[in-house]
């Protein structure tokens, strides 16, 4: 049986670079893609058959490099395609780009690179990917789901795009034999990572930043076997929290111990008050607050039917 065929954009560096060595060590053949020409290194490994340097942020880029793609593998089926390539510019004032500054051209190329080119590339490759009954891994962000202190609106909302893109392409791809699933990495240290990311390690659970190698890790399982029943998710990678505008590391941590606290506050209160007819734990307002609205649409229903029910028992008695 022949090794299994690995398509990935934005090979150079990063998350890119990390997941070609996972790969490797896993069996894999590679082609690969970028605007820089890889390491030297790199090129001595013998499953990594083909790099194309390419700029796919431009459309006849794009076009050029489908067509090169596909005279490489020939009649051979695809088992992978990962759109890693992303770009997030700055301004001119070095500021990330947003709603009021910069040029619209430029939020052009940012949905290029970042949205369009992984449209094109998941239409051109499904014939392959179909004989393959591969799999496809878009890279998103957690940018692209919550307010990023550092992350441009062009960035994000590209982000964000992509994400949606996945659950379309999940549905529609299935029907190939095709999965289709999104990473979204946090802070991983890369060379996208801005000066001041450190003041966000207390806002991330294993309080550090991630490492290339994390995320390469999720991608290569999510175009495994392992997870052939998996398709249309998103895995962040590794969790991680972000910040709002007006929530600061230190704020956030406050508020996070004065919901505990004011959690069990609530609940022991309310432990003290209730009879043992309700049987429901009663739900804090801070807590009520941090779920989504369907989560809290459902809550509100329960302890709605809750109260009815007590009615009901204490009339009945």
């Amino acid at each position: 049986m022949e090794n299994p065929v690995l398509l990935l954009t934005g090979a150079s560096r990063g998350i890119g670079h990390a997941t070609v060595k996972r790969f490797s060590d896993a069996g894999w053949r590679i082609i690969t893609c970028s605007r820089d020409d890889v390491p030297p290194e790199c090129k001595r490994d013998p499953n990594w058959t083909r790099h194309i340097s390419a700029d796919l942020a431009d459309v006849a880029g794009v076009d050029e490099f489908i067509r090169e793609v596909r005279d490489e593998l020939g009649d051979s089926p695809l088992h992978a395609l990962v759109n890693n390539a992303g770009v997030s510019p700055k301004a001119p004032f070095q500021e990330r780009l947003g709603c009021l500054n910069g040029p619209l051209a430029d939020w052009h190329a940012v949905f290029q690179l970042n949205f369009f080119t992984p449209v094109a590339l998941g239409r051109a490759l499904a014939p392959a990917l179909a004989k393959g009954k591969g799999a496809i891994v878009n890279v998103t962000s957690i940018a692209g789901h919550s307010v990023h202190p550092f992350a441009g609106s062009a960035y994000a909302t590209s982000k964000a795009a992509l994400s949606a893109l996945t659950r379309e392409m999940a549905v529609e791809f299935a029907q190939l034999g095709v999965r289709v699933n999104a990473v979204a990495p946090g802070e991983i240290e890369t060379a996208m990572l801005s000066p001041n990311t450190d003041v966000l390690i207390p806002r991330i659970p294993l309080q550090r930043l991630g490492s290339p190698d994390d995320v390469a890790a999720t991608i290569l399982y999510l175009c495994s076997r392992d997870a052939g029943y998996v398709t249309g998710t998103r895995s962040s990678s590794p969790a991680a929290s972000t910040c709002s505008e007006d929530q600061s590391p230190e704020r956030s941590a406050k508020r996070s111990s004065q919901a505990r606290r004011a959690s069990s506050t609530s609940i022991s209160k309310a432990s003290q008050s209730l009879n043992s007819a309700s049987l429901a734990p009663v739900l804090c307002k801070s807590q009520y607050r941090s779920r989504s609205p369907l989560s809290r649409l459902c809550s509100s229903r329960i302890l709605s039917r809750r109260r009815d029910w007590a009615a009901d028992a204490g009339s009945a008695s």
